[in-house]
């Protein structure tokens, strides 16, 4: 059975090089960014950097290096290119490896985010943000490839059990409904003092490892670990009868909201500035398990 939203395998190798450049211009950045001065005039969708002076919809700024731009883009474009390009022979054995492949790595990579959200704070957790722009695609090539070397004739699943589609439900309309309220009542927060894995804040007296962060807010980190988990259970259960047909819907939505969400974060990468794109970057969090939600049950009610 064919599979969409799949790339020609010849974009396999041009993949694994723009991915290779992506990760050396990111380490670089990474090593050298207080010495890195590439300044660029850029149009700005929104801007909202205290440095500038141009702050607000449709501007031009001037952005002091356009390198960690530039490698965010290698690393996206490259990780997809590699990630969804065809393997010379597609047959039903590579759908199954990759559909249970990008399962794992998105319930991975979801497992991640929810410890970091509540374990690690301050500048780090922005650093965690900017590598999980790029880790689901990474982890779904490590785990694809993986799969086709050491387990080739293996058929693992990855999906959760029928009944935590109920379950998946209420915690997504609550987090959902939290999130709105939040939105409407600022004064609704639930604050505590939270364990930190690691914290790199403002207050230097409680940075270091294995710290307590005094009075915080978790609300936020409470609507995105509901929404994330909402929305994993219910698009993850299996359905009562789970047969080729929904296994094929399953790996499409996945990968139309894997395609769907990474274009929307290139755009965000060289349209938003300053504290704006930190908030894409936390609405990055709960926006792929989202897409690939509606995406599933839309296609899955069409009866495609």
């Amino acid at each position: 059975m064919k599979t969409r939203y799949l790339l020609p395998h010849s974009l396999k190798l041009p993949g694994w090089i723009i991915l290779g450049i992506g990760i050396v211009l990111g380490i670089f950045w990474l090593i050298f960014m207080d010495n890195i001065k590439f300044p660029t005039y850029m149009p700005a969708l929104y801007n909202n950097d205290f440095d500038q002076n141009n702050r607000g919809w449709l501007v031009m700024i001037t952005n002091g290096s356009i390198v960690d731009e530039i490698a965010g883009l290698f690393l996206i474009v490259g990780s997809l290119f590699v990630a969804l390009s065809k393997e010379k022979v597609e047959d039903e054995r590579f759908m199954k490896i990759r559909l249970d492949s990008l399962v794992w790595a998105v319930i991975v990579n979801s497992i991640v985010l929810i410890i970091s959200l509540f374990m690690v704070y301050g500048l780090a957790y922005i650093y965690i943000m900017s590598i999980s722009l790029v880790s689901l695609p990474l982890l779904f090539i490590f785990k694809f490839k993986y799969s086709l070397i050491r387990e080739p004739d293996t058929e693992k699943k990855y999906q959760f059990t029928h009944p935590l589609r109920a379950v998946g439900w209420i915690l997504l309309i609550l987090g959902i409904i939290y999130w709105l309220l939040l939105m409407r009542f600022h004064n609704i927060h639930i604050y505590a003092n939270m364990p930190a894995l690691y914290n790199d804040g403002f207050v230097q007296g409680n940075n270091g490892w294995f710290k307590i962060v005094p009075h915080e807010s978790i609300s936020n980190e409470l609507i995105a670990l509901f929404i994330i988990l909402g929305s994993l259970f219910v698009a993850l259960s299996k359905e009562k009868i789970e047969d080729e047909f929904i296994m094929k819907i399953r790996l499409e939505s996945l990968l139309w909201a894997l395609i769907a969400n990474n274009i929307l974060l290139i755009i965000c990468i060289f349209s938003f500035y300053g504290m704006t794109f930190l908030a894409v970057m936390l609405y990055s969090t709960i926006s792929f398990p989202l897409m690939f939600l509606i995406k599933y049950i839309i296609t899955l009610r069409r009866g495609y």
